[in-house]
């Protein structure tokens, strides 16, 4: 994931509620914190419990956003932020911002005050403003495999209990993952995993934060290995013996 050090000052990310927000959270820790999202220090724990200072999340409060839901970010705009430093409103499910409150922020998104930026997260691109879409770098990725074999495949590693090995190799050779479908099934089983780990730190429930941070740290290692030509099979069975008989 690139967090990128010319900062684009209003994003709209597409995919399933909890796939964005994780991605939302992995991007903010790795803008903020100096830990690479480690996940556990205390910017990245202020971050996953929406409580970092530098961040205002925005949600309605009805079937969808009034005037009044998004008066507190132009109060917040309307002051200057000291240089080199930065504010990130994380709007959820912009796609019910009414027309009124959406036309209210377009002249914002697209001339912000040096520092701030707009992240506008949604299910449903269709349903966002075309005057407010045309002002964002838009990123969209689905959590749906391509096929339904990769789904089995992939729901190997989202559960920590133990599995038969004989069933995996079975469906392993019977769905024959590309270079690219596995790259996208690591994605998927990864923000998975950090969908978890924030649930686990909103219970406080330590077992559940052992388990994901695992997880997480494993996913991320491969993901970081570059997929050699017919390598796939390698990867998917060492990952699996890693995770699951560890």
């Amino acid at each position: 994931m690139d967090t990128p050090t010319r900062i684009t000052p209003a994003h709209l990310w597409v995919g399933a509620h909890d796939e964005v927000l994780a991605y939302t959270y992995q991007w903010l820790q790795k803008f903020f914190a100096t830990c690479n999202a480690c996940q556990v220090c205390v910017t990245c724990r202020a971050l996953t419990q929406q409580q970092h200072h530098a961040v205002s999340w925005f949600a309605p409060q009805g079937a969808s956003y009034l005037l009044e839901d998004i008066d507190p970010l132009l109060h917040t705009i309307s002051f200057a932020l000291e240089q080199d430093t930065h504010h990130f409103f994380v709007i959820t499910q912009a796609d019910r911002l009414s027309p009124a409150s959406a036309n209210r922020l377009l002249k914002t998104v697209e001339e912000p005050p040096a520092g701030y930026h707009f992240i506008f997260l949604t299910e449903r691109l269709d349903d966002i403003l075309p005057t407010l879409r045309s002002r964002c770098l838009v990123k969209q990725w689905h959590t749906a495999p391509s096929s339904a074999s990769d789904g089995i495949l992939s729901s190997f590693f989202m559960t920590t209990n133990f599995q038969s090995p004989q069933a995996f190799f079975q469906e392993l050779e019977k769905s024959k993952p590309s270079e690219q479908t596995t790259s996208a099934l690591l994605d998927e089983i990864l923000l998975y995993w950090l969908a978890q780990l924030r649930q686990a730190y909103i219970l406080n429930d330590m077992k559940k934060k052992k388990e994901a941070l695992r997880m997480v740290t494993m996913v991320r290692l491969w993901l970081t290995r570059p997929l050699m030509p017919g390598s796939s099979k390698i990867v998917w069975r060492d990952l699996f013996l890693q995770m699951h008989c560890a």
